[in-house]
């Protein structure tokens, strides 16, 4: 798709906004401005920035305090919408004639962009104005016909400005009781995990992943540790006191399935361990460790609870590159599976 810089859209987007003559035409119209964030919109840009970034681009400050005298009219209401945020402009000509609505749409959740995108748009608008006014013969308003809104819609690189009908009457901007959770960049998961077939008897232990996500994938680094067990008894009668300690490599894809509230990944999974053994009651008894290589899948489901906490179910399933062997008098006693797995139920933080 072709991307047009953001100053070049925005000035086709004029030619979209109605203007109204007026009997005595002024170069400097009376503009009053207001600016309100929605529900879950983060790292906005103050009322004043906002001003004075509309005022830099046209070299003076249009605006002035709202009065009893008929004036135009700017509002500016940033929204949540999904995984993106929305700014709703309105202009009220401060006559009969219905209020001229635009969007601008942001794919993602930089309000910086949305809101300079939407001050570039409102200072081309009000400059049109000013030299519309200045040369426009006198006509009466209802003369003047609604002309199509533009709707923008701003990527993480540059605009894409899609016209749409313009509506029959000025719609009051709606804000979701619920609105979408926000999108987070990076998730730490601490829980309890079971096993099976991946350490000789009681695979019990804690896991612990740190990972990072884009819209779609995520990339997590985990650890795991399994309580030490004493279990195994060999021929002779000697036993066998076993540890397993792992490493975690997944990357995965993951994608909302009830609004914000609960969402799935897949994963590729590697992982790298080590069991630990320690023979006892033989007559040489001795220490030994086991490398372990395996890979797999990982699926998981998210259930966000609020912004920044939810519970994660997690399921694995590997299949060893290198097993584990225990041995006990020069007795094999036990030797990994084929097929492992392990089952972890915890909680997740969002943040960043």
């Amino acid at each position: 798709m072709l991307r047009a810089p953001r100053s070049l859209l925005a000035l086709l987007a004029l030619l979209a906004i109605p203007t109204v003559a007026s009997a005595q035409p002024s170069a400097h119209p009376a503009v009053s401005l207001s600016y309100a964030i929605g529900p879950g919109v983060t790292r906005c840009p103050d009322a004043p920035t906002l001003r004075e970034s509309i005022a830099a681009r046209l070299g003076r400050d249009p605006f002035t305090a709202p009065s009893t005298e008929p004036q135009s009219h700017l509002s500016i209401t940033v929204l949540r919408v999904g995984r993106g945020l929305r700014a709703l402009i309105s202009w009220d000509h401060g006559d009969d004639s219905p209020p001229a609505l635009r969007e601008v749409a942001s794919s993602t959740d930089d309000c910086t962009d949305v809101v300079a995108t939407a001050a570039l748009t409102i200072s081309l608008a009000l400059d049109a104005s000013r030299s519309t006014r200045a040369s426009a013969p006198v006509a009466p308003i209802a003369s003047v016909a609604p002309i199509a809104s533009v709707v923008f819609v701003a990527s993480a690189s540059a605009p894409v400005y899609v016209p749409v009908s313009a509506p029959a009457q000025a719609v009051a901007p709606t804000v979701a009781s619920a609105p979408p959770l926000p999108r987070s960049r990076f998730w730490a998961f601490l829980g309890p995990v079971v096993g099976f077939g991946s350490s000789p008897a009681g695979d019990l232990g804690a896991a612990l992943d740190l990972g990072v996500a884009s819209s779609r994938l995520a990339l997590s680094l985990g650890v795991r540790a399994d309580l030490p067990v004493t279990t195994i008894q060999s021929s002779t009668g000697g036993s066998v006191h076993t540890q397993r300690l792992q490493g975690e490599l997944a990357l995965c894809w993951h994608s909302p399935l009830s609004g914000d509230s609960l969402h799935v990944h897949a994963c590729a999974l590697g992982v790298g361990a080590v069991l630990l053994g320690e023979g006892l009651g033989v007559d040489q008894p001795r220490q030994d460790t086991s490398w372990i290589a395996s890979i797999g899948a990982r699926a998981m489901a998210d259930f966000r609870l609020s912004r920044r906490f939810g519970l994660r179910v997690r399921l694995d399933a590997l299949v060893p590159v290198r097993r584990a062997v225990v041995k006990l008098d020069q007795e094999v006693v036990w030797e990994g599976a084929w097929l492992q797995g392990s089952i972890a139920l915890g909680a997740v933080v969002h943040f960043g």
